[in-house]
């Protein structure tokens, strides 16, 4: 009898805990905007698009969970639908505080379930975001071949005007060369990786190496392959209707659908 109180007051702290937390970063989400403006630019804004595009970014969190767990269940047969959709939208909530943190919080929010090691989630992560990053190559060459006509001028101008500048950057050698040493490093210790596993920290680490690697190559042991293309090609329709349903809900954007598309394809991808 006592068990069941005890357990109700955990779950409602659990409840307060992670309405805190929403309401904390929709704090930092929303800190910066200048409210007069929004308010002013929502004036000519057709709201039954934005509704569209909200109803297909849901769709799209959906997506991309079960998409996730294709690759995750090779590690883990018992991991839920609830569970990959779960860490799906804390990493997104996540992602408005710290970019790119979210791919961490989502990671831990499946090692919290004690069914998959935080590092094998990273891996599966790491291995989601690499075929992404193709998707977007591949979208980006179709965008470019298909309509040079009306985006040449922004690709030239902005995106490769922009990354000329980074390649005169000292800094990016710099990061260049960290990589690459990195990577020698990396080779060092694979080549002595007998000997170096007998001290405790090498051990550990390549342990935690081990399971990033499972994760990694999780996917390729998947069972539902065409899932995962059907689901990826499901995902960046989605993407696609996004910003599409945006430039409808705001006509004065019409004029830059390549960068709408772009910007909102690298955030989700």
């Amino acid at each position: 009898m006592g068990e069941a109180p005890a357990k109700n007051k955990r779950s409602w702290w659990k409840w307060l805990s992670m309405a805190a937390v929403a309401v904390l970063l929709l704090y930092f989400s929303f800190r910066g905007v200048k409210w007069g403006d929004f308010v002013r630019g929502l004036s000519g804004c057709d709201f039954r698009w934005v509704a569209a595009s909200m109803a297909v970014s849901i769709l799209a969190f959906f997506i991309r969970a079960l998409r996730w767990r294709l690759i995750l269940l090779p590690l883990n047969p018992a991991i839920s639908r609830r569970e990959c959709y779960d860490g799906v939208t804390t990493a997104y909530m996540t992602n408005f505080v710290i970019p790119r943190a979210g791919e961490f919080a989502r990671c831990g929010v499946i090692a919290g379930t004690g069914k998959i090691p935080f590092e094998s989630a990273l891996g599966s992560v790491v291995l989601e975001r690499s075929i992404d990053l193709v998707c977007d190559f591949i979208i980006l060459i179709a965008v470019v071949w298909f309509s040079w006509d009306r985006a040449g001028d922004f690709m030239t101008n902005v995106i490769w005007g922009s990354a000329e500048g980074k390649i005169h950057n000292p800094m990016l050698w710099i990061a260049v060369a960290m990589l690459a040493g990195a990577f020698f490093i990396c080779l060092l210790m694979y080549r002595f990786r007998e000997r170096l596993s007998r001290k405790p920290f090498f051990g550990k680490l390549f342990s935690a190496l081990r399971k990033i690697w499972d994760g990694l190559t999780a996917g390729f042991h998947a069972e539902h392959k065409w899932g995962f293309l059907l689901y990826t090609v499901a995902l960046w329709v989605c993407y696609w209707l996004m910003s599409l349903f945006t430039i409808y809900a705001l006509p004065q954007l019409n004029e830059g659908v390549v960068s709408i598309a772009g910007g909102n394809m690298g955030m989700n991808g």
